[in-house]
């Protein structure tokens, strides 16, 4: 079984759902309509052009290689394929929705550095931290669970698939830039996420130096984060 929203996920869920179907169908499932809507056609590099004025309904065919296939029918009956492997070598889903995760609890460890402001020390070495200096700055970090743990169990209690569709690129916003990370955009996803990492979080305050052993500890995971009270230490 592969993991949700990777790449082998999205090839083998897309087959399993033309498998079930013979040459000329109408996908008519939901499930199988809000896969290929909201997983396929929206990571689709090519989406605006797949959508065109509009989509009707979806079509499993035949291609040239003899493999079941999928083929949009827009609103005006114009027609164009929906290529499985398109769809599944855009950028991860399971990246995005990582990245997402840890945007939408910068505010928990703001707070938290904030709460520290009387007692800002490193809790391993009992170094004063001054995040003004690059190589004396604070990180907040996870103890047991890590982060990584808090983000699997959030996933497991999932009851479907989160699609890019509860992402938004904030790169999208002229005011944000280029290279502006992925974001939740249902406030239900963002609380139900924060709920329970707050819950179940147990932060503390390192330097650098600290950090750095903690992490090779962990083979290199990085389970710590650098969101000041205002913005990052550049």
């Amino acid at each position: 079984m592969t993991r949700p929203g990777t790449k082998a996920n999205i090839i083998e869920t897309a087959r399993a759902i033309a498998a079930k179907y013979s040459e000329g169908s109408i996908i008519t499932d939901s499930d199988d309509s809000n896969f290929i809507f909201n997983t396929m056609i929206a990571n689709h590099p090519a989406k605006e052009e797949k959508i065109g004025c509009g989509i009707q309904f979806i079509r499993v065919d035949i291609n040239l290689v003899k493999k079941k296939c999928f083929t949009i029918i827009r609103t005006d009956g114009s027609e164009t394929s929906l290529g499985i492997y398109a769809s599944a070598n855009a950028k991860n889903i399971d990246s995005n929705i990582l990245i997402a995760a840890r945007e939408a609890i910068k505010p928990s460890i703001r707070a938290y550095r904030t709460s520290r402001q009387h007692t800002y020390h490193c809790d391993t070495c009992n170094k004063k931290l001054d995040d003004t200096d690059n190589n004396n700055y604070s990180q907040v970090h996870h103890n047991d669970p890590d982060f990584d743990k808090i983000y699997r169990t959030w996933k497991r209690k999932q009851t479907m698939t989160l699609k890019l569709l509860d992402l938004t690129t904030r790169k999208n916003c002229e005011l944000n830039g280029p290279h502006a990370l992925p974001q939740f955009i249902s406030s239900e996803t963002i609380n139900d996420f924060i709920e329970l990492h707050d819950k179940l979080c147990c932060l503390s305050l390192l330097c650098v130096n600290c950090h750095n052993k903690t992490k090779r500890k962990k083979g290199g995971r990085n389970n710590t984060t650098t969101a000041s009270i205002t913005e990052p230490p550049v």
